[in-house]
């Protein structure tokens, strides 16, 4: 005779020492709600050597009857997709990890600010502080020595090894025009030959820079002379010797401290 809801066995007829032979009691053995809540089997009458393989499917387990209270603390392993772990008291914003293989532990949070780090395989991670970097000094840069700072566009020029101005200027039917330049406020016309770049920032004094000047035409001479801390003269002219505006463009240049 089939079990079912009218034909019962007698309470603790099977027990956890006397079960049934395996696979007598399978999905298909029982009738529908021949075991209900008011009618259970025995505690452990039911192992998991008892149930065929597979035979409870999520399509047979009623809607949230599997609830934490039920399950054991930690009884879902990693290898099971779980952690293994109780982490109901672990402190917010703490970060999950693999302390080993298999292994899942929680590294407590770190500080505002801090980063997380891998320190590789074999080895936990762990949170760092991010190493400041500041800018260069003006004395920074004009020792040209520190290689823990770094250098910002602002203050770029005041190495020794940059350029403090330079000018692109040409002769406009007598008159000396700026095209292009760096760290010059203005270009004044002294005379025939002779025109002034003016500095936006100063040299430190007429001891402190060099400057230098070319013509693009080969036929100038061109010289830096009469050097002010905010101001320079380059004057061009031909090879005979007499002061003339240069045709085409003229350059110049100067390094130094400021």
């Amino acid at each position: 005779m089939a079990l079912n809801t009218t034909t019962r066995l007698g309470p603790s007829a099977v027990s956890a020492n006397t079960k049934l032979a395996s696979s007598v009691i399978t999905p298909h053995a029982l009738a529908a709600g021949a075991v209900s809540a008011n009618t259970k089997l025995a505690s452990g009458v039911v192992t998991t050597h008892a149930l065929a393989t597979s035979a409870v499917t999520t399509a047979k387990i009623t809607d949230a009857n599997i609830t934490t209270a039920k399950l054991a603390d930690s009884s879902v392993t990693p290898a099971k997709g779980g952690t293994g772990q109780n982490f109901s008291t672990t402190a917010q914003g703490s970060t999950l990890y693999f302390s080993g293989t298999g292994t899942v532990a929680a590294l407590a949070p770190g500080t505002s600010g801090q980063f997380l780090k891998t320190q590789g395989a074999g080895a936990n991670p762990a949170w760092d502080t991010v190493t400041s970097v500041t800018a260069a000094t003006q004395a920074e840069m004009e020792a040209a020595s520190s290689t823990t700072v770094f250098v910002s566009p602002g203050r770029q020029q005041y190495h020794p090894s940059a350029l403090k101005m330079w000018a692109d200027m040409r002769n406009n039917a007598g008159s000396p025009v700026l095209d292009a330049s760096f760290n010059v406020s203005s270009l004044t016309d002294i005379g025939t030959g002779i025109w002034r770049p003016n500095l936006t920032t100063s040299f430190s004094t007429t001891a402190d820079y060099v400057a230098g000047g070319t013509a693009m035409d080969h036929q100038y001479v061109v010289m830096v002379q009469y050097r002010a801390a905010g101001s320079f003269q380059v004057r061009s002219w031909m090879g005979t010797g007499t002061h003339h505006d240069a045709d085409g463009d003229m350059v110049c240049w100067a390094f130094g401290d400021q």
